[in-house]
């Protein structure tokens, strides 16, 4: 039995025409972009393979969704309080070494 178009759920969102298409392939090449930066990184070796399914997603489909944005900002920040916390760390391990102190070799 055939469907009525009134019967089919098409959503309320408009086609999208020729420049929506081309200002989101814009949108999506930058966020392709913002996660290969991140994968350059080492911070984010973490979630190397989030950030690649994500980025995989995106250039089949072609749109970024709410919930991609929202973890890539979220590795970002893990990224962001791991270099905090290691550069930290690093300035402790500094001040507590015999070099700290005065100490040198070879004296």
């Amino acid at each position: 039995m055939a469907r009525r178009l009134t019967d089919l759920n098409l959503g309320s969102e408009p086609v999208p025409t020729g420049q929506a298409m081309q200002a989101q392939g814009r949108l999506c090449e930058a966020f392709i972009a913002e996660i290969e930066e991140l994968l350059e990184d080492p911070a984010y070796s973490f979630a190397a393979v989030t950030l690649e399914g994500i980025r995989d997603t995106v250039r089949l489909r072609q749109q970024v969704s709410e919930a991609q944005r929202e973890a890539v900002q979220n590795i970002r920040a893990g990224g962001e309080h791991y270099q905090r916390h290691r550069e930290a760390n690093n300035e402790l391990r500094f001040r507590q070494s015999r070099r700290y102190e005065g100490w040198e070799p070879g004296r």
